[in-house]
């Protein structure tokens, strides 16, 4: 049986997703509060389309990271999305290889322990400048023509707290190490660049269960039957 082609599938809810919720992106530019999405229930800016996206975004965010860990990462995020479609222009653009940008697993824990001392540290949310936002967020999206999903690899609080969920979650991605072949086909595809399958950096795109050479080798499979494997 041909093996299904994932790649436009990815596609298609990407951009669906992508053209649903990045009105929750917006506030990035003009949110008076020193972290945006966060205070969004006491915010005055009523007509911020924030307010009407933050709790079905967490529903989902959640919902789906309980089914099968970051499958929202690889999907539905509309930063993602965007990171992915920059990438894609400049590889088609540039036949470079990608560069090898400063990367460590401790950097996002930092950041995410960095968000929430803002978040949760603050008594009273005070009105502020907002100018850095645009800058970093800016600043991933143009290091994504040169890393693909850099933002979600170093920096993305979200990625970070719903990660070990990859571990745990109902289903998630299984690689076959014994029966491998070494064709590394699942590393040229891979938007995190070429990071363990099933690892906390592992977004759940599932490009590699059609890109594998080898059938059935990378598959997703039930908690369940992975403890009673051994896996």
């Amino acid at each position: 049986m041909a093996k299904l082609r994932l790649f436009p599938i990815r596609w298609l809810i990407q951009v669906v997703s992508f053209f649903s919720f990045y009105p929750i992106l917006l506030p990035l530019c003009y949110c008076p509060y020193q972290l945006p999405w966060v205070w969004c229930s006491s915010c005055s800016l009523l007509w911020c389309p924030a307010k009407a996206l933050q709790q079905p975004l967490l529903f989902l965010i959640l919902g789906t990271a309980l089914l099968s860990g970051r499958t929202f990462c690889g999907f539905l995020c509309p930063f993602g999305t965007a990171s992915d479609m920059v990438s894609g222009i400049s590889n088609r653009v540039s036949s470079s290889p990608s560069a090898e940008l400063f990367y460590h697993p401790f950097l996002k824990w930092l950041f995410l322990v960095i968000v929430l001392w803002i978040a949760v540290g603050l008594q009273t949310p005070e009105f502020t400048t907002f100018d850095w936002a645009p800058f970093l967020f800016g600043l991933f999206l143009f290091l994504s023509a040169f890393k693909n999903r850099y933002w979600c690899r170093l920096a993305c609080p979200i990625g970070t707290i719903i990660s070990p969920l990859n571990k745990i979650a109902p289903f998630s991605i299984k690689k076959e190490k014994t029966s491998c072949i070494d064709c590394k086909e699942c590393e040229k595809v891979c938007p995190m660049g070429k990071i363990k399958t099933g690892s906390l950096d592992c977004i759940n795109c599932f490009l590699c269960l059609s890109s594998c050479k080898a059938s059935r080798i990378v598959t997703v499979q039930p908690i369940h039957q992975r403890v009673q494997e051994g896996g």
